[in-house]
């Protein structure tokens, strides 16, 4: 018989939601100021589940900036992103994404995040659903992004699993 988990960790996008269109939108903002070609098709083979450094890093290479350069881009990057997803509503969450998060609530499952999004948090109260959370993983939460397991980990802590 199976046991019932203590605990499910989500990923953000692509599971709960769909954010990479705005993504997409706010890097190519980003290498439209900088003069620099970036395509849907270069987004979607580089850039999906990959941290704010490492994706900057592939529309910037061949390119020289100091840090202090890389840091403003990443900012403002983010600034462009944050002004797109003002505009989610919960209907970007997927379909059936509401009733199976309030099922597991119901049941007693703690729930929790582990996205590499830094904006986890907003995304999640746009969607109208940050109040089944217990934990939120995030791109703050660690040093480490993916692939490695360190946000797995750290999501798994935040529910009390070991």
């Amino acid at each position: 018989m199976l046991q019932k988990p203590q605990a499910i960790l989500f990923d953000l996008d692509g599971v709960l939601t769909d954010t990479s269109e705005y993504h997409y939108q706010a890097w190519k903002h980003l290498a439209d100021d900088e003069g620099i070609p970036f395509t849907h098709e270069e987004n979607d083979a580089h850039l999906r589940g990959v941290g704010r450094r490492e994706s900057l890093g592939y529309i910037i290479r061949g390119h020289q900036y100091s840090e202090e350069q890389i840091q403003e881009m990443m900012t403002r990057k983010n600034t462009y992103y944050n002004d797109l997803i003002k505009q989610m509503t919960p209907k970007e969450l997927v379909e059936g994404g509401r009733e199976l998060l309030d099922e597991i609530h119901k049941a007693g499952i703690k729930i929790s995040t582990a996205s590499a999004s830094k904006n986890c948090r907003i995304v999640l109260e746009r969607l109208d659903i940050v109040h089944y959370f217990d934990g939120i993983a995030d791109g703050y939460s660690v040093s480490n992004s993916k692939p490695a397991p360190d946000i797995f980990v750290y999501a798994a802590g935040l529910v009390n699993i070991p």
